[in-house]
């Protein structure tokens, strides 16, 4: 009798052993980083600085990522291949620098807002001076105007 007791004691332990490490093992084991959703879209946006429309014609500005560049053919546009990104994002993957204060362009020209002069950021027709963190969405638009 003491042996089917101590027996079942024995299952017993083992078992809630087993739970216990399972549970601990699931705890520890992080669920998979959600894939961004992969998408096929354009959108559109142009430079101008002092009255002059940048150029994003050279090679160098065409096909660098996988998920947000310009083409050869119409380096206006923008082709996203995966959601979520920002424009902010887009161009830091350009050999330029946009920030909301300034423009470096590709060839090394500085366009910063002063005290006669500033960088304005138009999405979708509306003024948006935070235009660089938003969502580059299907049929956006973006002018950055420095004047």
């Amino acid at each position: 009798m003491k042996k089917a007791y101590l027996l079942i004691i024995v299952i017993i332990g083992a078992l809630g052993l087993y739970l216990i490490g399972g549970r601990q093992a699931t705890k520890l084991i992080s669920p998979p980083s959600p894939t961004p959703k992969v998408v096929d879209y354009v959108a559109s946006f142009e430079i101008v600085t002092l009255g002059t429309k940048r150029d994003f014609s050279d090679p160098k500005y065409h096909n660098i990522n996988d998920y947000a560049y310009l083409s050869a053919l119409d380096p206006q546009f923008v082709h996203l291949k995966k959601e979520g990104v920002t424009w902010q994002e887009f161009f830091n993957s350009l050999p330029m620098k946009l920030t909301k204060e300034c423009l470096t362009t590709g060839t090394g020209q500085v366009f910063c807002t002063n005290d006669t002069k500033r960088l304005i950021f138009t999405l979708n027709y509306l003024e948006d001076a935070n235009a660089l963190d938003k969502e580059i969405t299907p049929g956006a638009k973006l002018l950055v105007e420095y004047k």
